[in-house]
């Protein structure tokens, strides 16, 4: 069977199971609850293959059954671009580190790089066989990998037009590649069920991963390259290590088989997509799932984490992107409005109080409140407690200089009565002290006579 044949009959079976899909999982069938979720987007014309984000988070970009590549705005989720150029079914799309570039791989058996300024195409990389089905940027951005139903992984130069290295090892399809944090290795998995682990400079296959009973459908390394992700039509999530091999998790718990897996940017989480609809995030070290994402109303073709790690973003056949809160990032936020209450509400107790120095802890509690979540309520509350305060403190001002004043005045009376006494005392002593120093004299207590005549001298007596 000759490639363009068999292209285009997996072509009329994949569309087959698409609307297979939407009968069976139709509306009638979505989850009550939509745990975590943020927004739902509208992709408008097609099921989403593949999501990503960019680099600084700002963008999302998003490729499917549509034929083109669409980039949206993270912040309102408004489509800001659209892509057109390949003749087929957009598989896979990857930012390149630096967030100019975008490259997607698509069933016209082709990658093409587009610049995210002006949506051109800037290079179409054409030399594989059959449908692409993956292609990432190298950690440098100098390097483009991308996997291919022909057996063959190729590893292009992004800026020169020299022949792509190819990696041979596969007869069968390859529906996912990766390179490694330090761009040393890359992953391959695919129809063969197992994942290859390639080196990049020397071309050669390093090792074998084996224990998966199905298709590999997605392989992501862990940010630190000490580990691998997997997801396979065996339903199962598997986590490896790259040194010697070894398969050190199996997250078993999904209905259907995994179409895609996405590391936290910590390594301590993956995240992975199902054609059962659901989403799961698995925390690596425990070994278990510890939240479920349920909402979409099809197969979850692909997921992605922000850089940032507070959200998770999925494509799925029933059209829609959907934006999640991850559960960790939900843990802190429920944090923040726990640590936000207690201050609120200590606030609002201290303000009650008509003292300076507890008016004073109000505004430091809204404040701190403030810094957890930013609420109307609470600013109100805050203006409300700085006005109180710089009243208080006015009246404190006024007080303090009334009490000043009256300091003063009674200061000055006081000075005034202790004047006005001393002159009266005087006058009083000038009159007595003469018939006393002479009652004196004539007794002969000539001292005592002596010192009642200097105190008469000193207070003005004349004799």
């Amino acid at each position: 069977m000759n490639f363009r044949s068999r292209g285009m009959k997996m072509k009329i079976i994949f569309l087959c199971v698409y609307f297979l899909g939407a009968y069976v999982c139709g509306p009638d069938n979505l989850p009550a609850q939509e745990s975590l979720l943020i927004k739902t987007v509208n992709a408008r014309s097609g099921a989403i293959n593949s999501v990503a984000f960019s680099p600084d988070g700002k963008l999302i970009a998003s490729g499917g059954l549509d034929n083109t590549v669409k980039i949206w705005r993270f912040e309102d989720n408004s489509l800001v671009a659209t892509f057109e150029g390949h003749k087929n079914f957009v598989n896979s799309v990857a930012f390149s580190p630096d967030g100019k570039y975008l490259a997607s791989a698509s069933s016209d058996n082709t990658v093409k790089i587009w610049k995210i300024e002006d949506g051109s195409c800037v290079k179409t990389l054409k030399g594989h066989a059959n449908y692409v089905w993956s292609a990432v940027f190298s950690p440098d951005g100098k390097q483009i990998v991308s996997g291919s139903d022909d057996g063959a992984v190729k590893i292009w130069r992004a800026d020169s037009k020299t022949r792509p290295q190819t990696l041979k090892g596969y007869s069968s399809y390859i529906y996912s590649v990766a390179f490694s944090p330090d761009g040393k290795l890359v992953a391959s998995g695919g129809a063969g069920n197992t994942i290859k682990i390639w080196n990049v400079k020397s071309g050669l296959c390093v090792r074998t991963l084996e224990g998966h009973n199905n298709y590999v459908n997605s392989a992501v390394f862990s940010p630190a390259g000490v580990y691998l992700a997997s997801g396979s039509d065996d339903g199962a999530v598997k986590i490896w290590r790259i040194e010697d091999g070894l398969c050190v998790k199996t997250f078993a718990e999904h209905a259907k088989p995994v179409a895609a897996v996405s590391y936290s940017p910590d390594g301590a989480y993956v995240v992975s997509g199902s054609n059962d609809g659901t989403i799961k995030v698995w925390a690596v070290s425990q070994g278990a799932s510890v939240r479920t994402l349920e909402g979409h109303r099809q197969f979850v073709k692909t997921v992605a984490v922000s850089p940032d790690g507070k959200y998770v973003v999925s494509g799925s056949f029933d059209k829609t992107m959907k934006i999640w809160l991850t559960p960790w990032e939900a843990e802190r936020r429920d944090k923040e409005i726990e640590n936000y209450s207690v201050h609120y509400n200590e606030g609002l107790r201290l303000l009650s109080s008509p003292a300076t120095a507890n008016l004073e802890k109000s505004v430091a509690e809204f404040k701190q409140a403030l810094s957890y979540k930013r609420t109307e309520e609470c600013e109100k509350k805050l203006n409300e407690a700085a006005a109180a305060l710089d009243k208080k403190k006015e009246q404190t001002g006024k007080m303090i200089k009334t009490i000043l004043t009256i300091l003063v005045i009674v200061s000055a009376l006081a000075l005034l009565y202790l004047a006005v006494y001393g002159v009266k005392k005087k006058k009083r002593l000038r009159e007595t002290l003469p018939g006393e120093m002479k009652r004196e004299t004539l007794s002969g207590n000539y001292e005592n006579a002596f010192k009642l005549y200097v105190q008469y001298k000193s207070i003005g007596g004349n004799m």
